[in-house]
């Protein structure tokens, strides 16, 4: 997770090698569990920058990941 720098490396998260196939809401449900997600701060300035705050949270990140999946679909690249 610290190793983390682009929204896109989020893919290498789980298991160490790149998804090619992902269930959205299953993934997304995975990362709502992580603590070590939600308070990591590069992560927040991550999704901070992507989406153009001056701040987030950890409970504005939360509302993020799960109302808004353009994040996801740029990432991932599925529609």
């Amino acid at each position: 997770m610290k190793e983390v720098s682009e929204l896109n490396q989020l893919r290498w998260i789980f298991d160490g090698k790149k998804v090619s196939s992902l269930e959205k809401k299953a993934f997304v449900e995975e990362l709502l569990k992580r603590q070590d997600f939600l308070e990591n701060k590069k992560i927040q300035g991550l999704f901070k920058s992507y989406y153009r705050l001056d701040e987030i949270t950890q409970n504005q990140l939360k509302k993020l990941l799960e109302n808004n999946h353009e994040w996801f679909n740029e990432i991932f690249k599925i529609n």
